[in-house]
């Protein structure tokens, strides 16, 4: 029995065979190709799109940014030692504010009585900035009284908006004859980047 003999195809067949395959199964090719392209476009511009929202944000915050870079001052004056309360209304502490800005102004000290022979007395300290003052009147009895109560710890708050360079002061009286001072006293202010003051 003869074997049979394996024909190669001929160059013609093979050919047309890649024709008929590029041809059904061309557009696929191209098909997936421009599906690539495409996801390729889309994520530029989703990237794109991304980067113009962080840019937005960035610029949207801008001004935020700078009022936040504006308002992050802070200023401070203290004395620890005795200052002598005055017979007159007088200033016995000032804090130097050297720009425009709106300011929340905090003061603090400590009165005390040292004159064990006067009866009760009542004196008053106030802060001051442009036209804002905050008030605070209160008595000291005598020193070493049974009523214990020869010593105040007084805390002021006034807020201001400087218009230019400016002074917050701290001024007290003491009405009477008695022997009174401050101690550990302290004016700070610090700056905000916005300010409402509404009584209530």
């Amino acid at each position: 029995m003869r074997g049979r003999i394996k024909r190669l195809p001929s160059p013609a067949l093979v050919i047309a065979s890649i024709a008929l395959v590029l041809a059904i199964g061309g557009g696929g090719v191209a098909l997936a190709i421009s599906s690539q392209k495409t996801k390729q476009i889309a994520r530029k511009v989703a990237n794109r799109q991304i980067n113009k929202k962080a840019d937005g944000l960035d610029v949207d915050h801008a001004n935020t940014a700078d009022e936040a870079a504006t308002a992050n001052s802070a200023f401070s004056a203290f004395h620890d030692g005795e200052i002598k309360i005055p017979g007159d209304l007088e200033a016995i502490g000032t804090l130097s504010i050297p720009q425009a800005g709106s300011f929340v102004i905090d003061a603090k000290l400590e009165v005390l009585n040292n004159s064990s022979s006067t009866g009760v007395l009542s004196a008053q300290c106030q802060l001051t900035a442009g036209d804002d003052t905050d008030a605070v009147t209160f008595a000291l009895s005598p020193a070493g009284s049974s009523a214990d109560n020869d010593i105040a710890n007084l805390g002021l708050q006034v807020v201001h908006r400087f218009d230019s360079p400016g002074v917050a002061a701290l001024s007290c009286v003491n009405p009477g004859t008695a022997n009174v001072h401050a101690e550990q006293t302290k004016i700070t202010a610090i700056e905000v980047a916005n300010l409402t003051n509404t009584g209530f």
